[in-house]
């Protein structure tokens, strides 16, 4: 028969719990007497009929879901009922917090199943309430002053049980001091130019040039600063540093200042001269008070001193001499000094052939020379038998000296003169062969029969 068969079938055979506490009843279908064996601290399982299995869980506070198996005998054998059930959950409104260095009092929301506990991991961090029940709650955090240049961290560990929840990071700035410019540059004019500085604690500047001038030289927290030189009247640069720094703990920056001195060139640092009086331009670049010496008489300025840029005119008398001249100008402010050499070239005559020698019948020849002055050719009173195609004249020559036939039987002789600018007197010597007869037969004789 079959009501004679035993049976046992469960509702169902698995079953889950949150992981807060909490109890489920379980129907049994049976035809027999059925027993219950269970093993475990966190679940219980009770037989509170013959079709009716009672279980009840406690709260889970460790990080893990967790299992447990329930055996039902009864004369047709064994049947499980397999239970779980998960962690209890906790969550908090942060996990990191950011703060200044300032003491500070926090809020952090924390929502748990079960009830939990609070504690830090260092001394500077203090909670309030350090412990809760299920639910939300607020949790306040103090943090004291930080008073070190290093930002520290700590943290909030939230527990349920022995069991670590959540870790709540807090990190706390610490003093700090920093400038946005590591350098300037100034002009050697009175230009100021901004400094920015962001702090979060009180600072001095304890050094700066004296040809510096600061709107502020304290102040606290985020600030910026003008800085003004006084004008570089000078031709060299200048450099210092600004110094910012706590009153107490070792913090501070610097930041490097130069500032340009005025400027003062001339390019053209040589001049170069013919022999005759002539002009040039210097361009004097300048933002200085300046002023010139010159070293020879033959050496003149239509400007000597000045304030600022000039085109300066140099002029040069025409030399008078077979020697270069040299000489300079010296331009000058007040730490700083330039020379302007001047150089002119001599004057020169050269002549290689002094002597020209023509026969009887006259001819031409060309008496040539070099030079790069004015010179004049004069001839002797004596000697009309001798022309010239040129007389007067400046720089190189090719002069025809032409001579007339000599009908002397003697030779004749004459000189030419050349003068030169510079005072050289140079002689010419001219000489012409005089006519002659000749015979190879000095007598005759002849036959009285004459021939």
């Amino acid at each position: 028969q079959s009501a004679a068969t035993p049976f046992l079938i469960p509702e169902i055979k698995d079953c889950s719990f949150s992981g807060t506490a909490g109890t489920m009843d379980i129907g049994i279908s049976s035809n027999s007497v059925w027993s219950i064996t269970s093993n475990s601290n966190w679940m219980k399982a009770h037989k509170v009929s013959e079709s009716m299995l009672h279980i009840s869980v406690v709260d889970n506070p460790t990080n893990d879901y967790r299992t447990e198996t329930i055996i039902l005998s009864n004369k047709s054998g064994k049947h499980t009922i397999n239970i779980t059930q998960y962690p209890a959950n906790v969550s908090t409104s942060q996990t990191t917090i950011q703060t200044e260095k300032d003491a500070a009092l926090l809020t952090l929301m924390i929502d748990s199943e079960i009830d939990w506990n609070a504690t830090s991991s260092v001394d500077w961090i203090q909670l309030s309430p350090s412990e809760g029940e299920a639910g939300i709650f607020e949790l306040e955090i103090s943090l004291t002053e930080n008073n070190t240049i290093n930002e520290r961290q700590g943290y909030v560990y939230i527990f349920t049980g022995n069991h670590q929840k959540v870790q709540i990071k807090i990190i706390q700035r610490g003093l700090f001091l920093n400038i946005e410019e590591t350098s300037l540059s100034f002009t050697s004019d009175s230009e100021a130019q901004e400094i920015s500085i962001q702090s979060n604690t009180e600072w001095i500047i304890s050094d700066y040039p004296d040809w510096l001038s600061l709107s502020e030289t304290e102040g606290e927290g985020a600030q910026i600063i003008t800085a003004t030189p006084s004008e570089n009247n000078s031709t060299m640069s200048r450099s210092g540093q600004i110094t910012i720094q706590h009153r107490e703990v070792a913090l501070s920056h610097s930041v490097h200042i130069t500032q340009s001195g005025k400027p003062f060139n001339i390019e053209q640092t040589t001049l170069h001269f013919g022999v005759k009086a002539s002009t040039q331009p210097i361009e004097i670049i300048s933002e200085l008070p300046w002023q010139s010496t010159i070293s020879n008489d033959w050496i003149s300025t239509d400007i000597t001193s000045g304030n600022g840029n000039a085109t300066v005119q140099v002029s040069v008398t025409e030399t008078q001499s077979y020697d270069e001249r040299f000489g300079t100008i010296e331009y000058s402010v007040v730490d700083k000094d330039i020379t302007v050499n001047v150089h002119q070239l001599a004057k020169y005559f050269t002549i290689t052939n002094k002597a020209f020698n023509f026969s009887s019948k006259g001819g031409t020849a060309k008496l040539s020379f070099s030079s790069n002055e004015s010179w004049k050719i004069q001839k002797e009173d004596s000697i009309d038998w001798v022309s010239l195609s040129d007389t007067i004249g400046e720089g190189n020559g090719n002069i025809t000296i032409t001579v007339a036939d000599n009908p002397s039987v003697k030779e004749r002789q004459g000189s030419l003169i050349i003068n030169t600018s510079v005072g050289q007197t140079i002689k010419i010597n001219l000489k012409q062969a005089a006519r002659y007869l000749r015979t190879d037969i000095k007598s005759l004789s002849y036959f009285a029969k004459g021939g």
